[in-house]
């Protein structure tokens, strides 16, 4: 997981390194591997507490972008998305998209839990692109807010996503 983490979770790319044995098939070992690896994906991406929330426009707007919804700030390079978590949800990974395919814009960025009653800082980061995953300490929260500080030209968030991983 920590693999995947610093490759897929930091906008790259994994390379499993699996080859076949001189019989042309997979090792029973590297199968057992990639099953386990594949069984914990799974379990980190089945529950979105994003997926029930509402999102606020604090000063972004919403976009259709072919079958997905973005969001970007009418004010230019920065901006803010709230979500409204319904009842709360625990957190501990952070899933950020761009809509990549009009450019990878975010340069800095915060992300803010509503948790007690207070505003806490959770995250931050600098670029986001196609994916990028933030391990944070375990939060419960009611709202989450990101905040993009500064960015190259509008930013389109398409994906605010806010995974739990089990232990």
């Amino acid at each position: 997981m920590d693999l995947h983490f610093t490759s897929v979770g930091r906008n790259s790319k994994l390379l499993l390194n699996v080859p076949p044995t001189r019989d042309g098939v997979l090792h029973r070992a590297d199968v057992e591997r990639l099953d386990g690896y594949g069984a914990a994906i799974r379990r980190l991406y089945e529950r979105d507490g994003a997926a029930r929330a509402r999102a606020s426009d604090r000063g972004a707007r919403r976009l259709t972008d072919g079958d997905r919804e973005s969001w970007w700030s009418p004010r230019g390079a920065t901006g803010a998305v709230e979500l409204d978590l319904a009842g709360g949800a625990k957190i501990s990974v952070l899933c950020l998209e761009e809509a990549i395919r009009h450019g990878q814009t975010v340069e800095r960025y915060r992300v803010d839990a509503l948790a007690g009653g207070s505003w806490v800082p959770v995250s931050t980061g600098t670029t986001i692109g196609h994916r990028k995953l933030d391990r944070i300490d375990p939060v419960q929260a009611d709202r989450l807010r990101l905040v993009i500080e500064s960015a190259l030209d509008v930013p389109r968030i398409s994906r605010l996503g806010l995974l739990h991983a089990p232990d």
